[in-house]
C-alpha cells in the first residue's frame, strides 16, 4: 500500500527520521473494508488528525459503537465534537478514554 505522505521530523540530538502516514479512508480502502460497525483508536495523540482527515467516516458505515483514547484536552474537544455530530452518547463517567455508542443504549449501560 502507497502512503499518503511523508513527513521528515528531527528528534532529540538532531537526528532525523521519516515518518510515513496514511489516513483513515485510505487504509480502509486499501484492505477493501466495505463496512465499519465497531472501532477502538489509540493513536497517541493523533486522534484528531485521523478523524479530521475522514470527515464523513460516520455517515458512510454504520458505526455503533467507539473506544477512542482522549488524554489531552484537545483530542477531548475533538472526540466530543465527533460524537456530537454524528448523534453518538458518550458513556460517563468520561475520564481519559470515551466509549461511545448511537443506536445501542445498553452499552453504555453496561459500562456503568
Amino acid at each position: 500500500m502507497e502512503s499518503d505522505g511523508v513527513e521528515s521530523l528531527c528528534g532529540p540530538g538532531l537526528l532525523e527520521f521519516r515518518i510515513e502516514f496514511r489516513t483513515l479512508k485510505s487504509i480502509l480502502n486499501g484492505v477493501s473494508v466495505a463496512n465499519v460497525d465497531a472501532f477502538k483508536m489509540d493513536i497517541e495523540g493523533s486522534e484528531c488528525a485521523a478523524l479530521d482527515g475522514y470527515p464523513e467516516f460516520a455517515k458512510r458505515h454504520t458505526l455503533v459503537w467507539a473506544f477512542i483514547e482522549t488524554n489531552t484536552v484537545e483530542t477531548k474537544r475533538c472526540v466530543k465534537a465527533f460524537a456530537d455530530s454524528n448523534k453518538f452518547k458518550i458513556a460517563e463517567p468520561w475520564t481519559n478514554d470515551a466509549v461511545m455508542t448511537r443506536n445501542r443504549q445498553w452499552i453504555l449501560k453496561s459500562m456503568r
